[in-house]
């Protein structure tokens, strides 16, 4: 078959399942917002991040909830964490299991901001 195997607007060239053990941060105050940052090795910016907890959040993290994840840097996983009560959140939070679903584009060498902007 002649030409490239995957459309010309991007395909996906990983999908990966990763496990992790995060910590969230230890103190957010009412009605904002933090941003944590882990180390996984091999994620790139760009790639698509779902996270999935594997116990319920909300005794762990004493209020918080997920904004947000994104690759910020080589390595560098960013979870924005949301207190979104009218109580800070504090103590010692303990450590969550995620399973994190990372996804690369097949266009990632281009950067993002070639991606297509739209399916068609």
């Amino acid at each position: 078959m002649p030409g490239p195997s995957t459309l010309a607007f991007g395909g996906v060239s990983v999908n990966a399942i990763l496990y992790a053990s995060l910590t969230p941060p230890a103190t957010v105050v009412t009605n904002s917002s933090t941003t944590s940052t882990y180390t996984i090795n091999g994620l790139l910016v760009g790639d698509c991040i779902d996270m999935y907890p594997q116990v319920s959040l909300a005794p762990s993290t004493t209020y918080l909830t997920i904004g947000g994840a994104f690759v910020s840097a080589a390595n560098i996983l960013s979870i924005q964490w949301v207190n979104s009560t009218s109580a800070s959140s504090s103590g010692a939070p303990t450590a969550i299991d995620f399973i994190i679903q990372v996804s690369r584009p097949d266009l990632l060498p281009y950067g993002f901001r070639n991606f297509p902007k739209a399916l068609v």
